[in-house]
């Protein structure tokens, strides 16, 4: 009788374990879901609809998966986007969700506000009539400075709104430095020389860190002036200790007004950083680090180079 009554004990404490088991997983694996139904209206400033907008839907999985879901607003500027269950091998809590909101004719924006999971309702958003910018990008000499990419980011001031945000626009110069684009709104801007976020070979204008674009006198014949970046260079080489070039080091400085400046230094290790825009500032602390041929990391720094050094040499023990 003893023994059966521990068998049973036995069986009751492993069915037990199991049922809770059963449970954990359960909440585990809706820890894992991720659904939502997100529905607005889309209007211009003045509360009209804006038909045809694209508003489209990022899911990017906290274990590197990502999904978009698009909507077209209707005649009424009304949209909806639902997704499926998604399912994530880690928690979906750390998954990213963003919405951006898209239209000819319009300023392209962002929503701020977070997507939940389930039901979002009443997600509207106004949208800007976009004004055409042209201009040229030249050189304090006036000669036409080509292929580069300007950044136009919405100040401040605009991108304040609890709700949206507008993203940098980018536009590349042509073979007379001229450039053109008509997805910025009538707000002012900061420009740089170089891609949003890329700090190496970034450059401020000398004229234009602000351009006033709801003045309709400032969108056409825009001229902005840089530096000829080659004219604002420190270059050298990088070698070992035995005298052997170093490659794909990274070679930098930094300027507490314009930021980050680098290079990557080629297989003979030499490096050039251009466009240096001290913004008055013409002595240096350049720094390098990377990897010897054996594999060993190195990092190390040289204070007090004069803008313009040809002939700088980083010895790599």
């Amino acid at each position: 009788m003893k023994t059966k009554k521990i068998l049973f004990m036995l069986i009751m404490v492993c069915v037990s374990f199991f049922l809770v088991a059963a449970i954990g997983i359960g909440v585990l694996f809706e820890m894992h879901t991720f659904h939502a139904l997100v529905s607005g209206r889309i209007v211009d400033k003045e509360g009209n609809p804006v038909p045809g907008a694209i508003v489209r839907l990022y899911i990017g999985g906290s274990d590197g998966s990502s999904r978009d879901f698009e909507s077209v607003t209707d005649e009424s500027g009304k949209y909806s986007v639902q997704t499926p269950m998604l399912r994530y091998a880690l928690d979906s809590s750390a998954a990213y969700r963003a919405m951006s909101i898209s239209a000819d004719g319009y300023v392209p924006l962002s929503a701020k506000e977070g997507i939940i999971k389930g039901t979002n309702v009443n997600r509207d958003y106004e949208m800007v009539k976009a004004v055409s910018v042209s201009g040229r990008l030249v050189t304090v000499e006036g000669e036409p400075v080509a292929g580069s990419t300007l950044t136009f980011i919405a100040d401040g001031e605009v991108d304040r709104s609890p709700k949206l945000r507008y993203g940098p626009v980018t536009v590349r110069s042509g073979k007379d430095g001229s450039f053109s684009l008509n997805t910025v709104g009538p707000f002012e801007y900061s420009i740089y020389i170089g891609e949003h976020g890329q700090k190496l070979h970034r450059q401020r204008p000398l004229n234009a860190k602000n351009a006033n674009l709801a003045d309709a006198a400032n969108r056409q014949g825009l001229e902005i002036h840089i530096n000829n970046p080659l004219d604002y260079t420190i270059s050298g080489h990088v070698h070992d200790s035995d005298g052997k070039p170093v490659a794909d080091a990274f070679v930098w400085t930094l300027n507490e007004n314009s930021g980050t400046w680098g290079a990557y230094s080629d297989k003979e290790g030499a490096f050039s950083i251009i466009g240096l825009d001290g913004l008055g500032k013409d002595v240096f602390d350049v720094s390098v680090k990377g990897k010897t041929s054996q594999g060993e990391s190195f990092n190390m720094k040289i204070p007090g180079v004069r803008l313009h050094t040809d002939s700088l040499s980083f010895i790599v023990q």
